[in-house]
């Protein structure tokens, strides 16, 4: 994909357990990176219509979107990680990669 479609700003989440010291777990997301990134990428979102929303409507729940952005080794993403793009919090359902890894794939979701 050409990068101009990339111009959304992304924030990637990741959710980790934290235990409260009385054998409960409490869920927290946290932003994704190594030390000193900020978790922001660049990505193309798409809202998924017509036929490929209904197709995903049978396994995901909420709207679908289709996100494209760059491999990067110093974030990983997948079905614990959620997006953040402007207001929305997008739930990644599935992720691949290209043959040659050069760009994720993501489906996400919106509940």
């Amino acid at each position: 994909m050409r990068i101009g479609k990339m111009r959304k700003r992304l924030t990637v989440k990741r959710v980790t357990e934290t235990t409260d010291g009385i054998g409960g777990a409490t869920e927290v997301y946290a932003i994704q990176g190594e030390e000193g990134a900020t978790g922001k990428i660049w990505a193309a979102v798409n809202e998924l219509t017509g036929v490929r929303a209904l197709e995903y409507a049978q396994v995901i729940e909420g709207k679908p979107y289709e996100v494209t952005t760059r491999y990067r080794t110093d974030i990983t993403i997948d079905s614990k990680c959620t997006l953040t793009y402007k207001s929305r919090t997008l739930y990644v359902h599935s992720v691949t990669t290209d043959d040659m890894n050069k760009e994720f794939n993501i489906i996400a979701y919106s509940k």
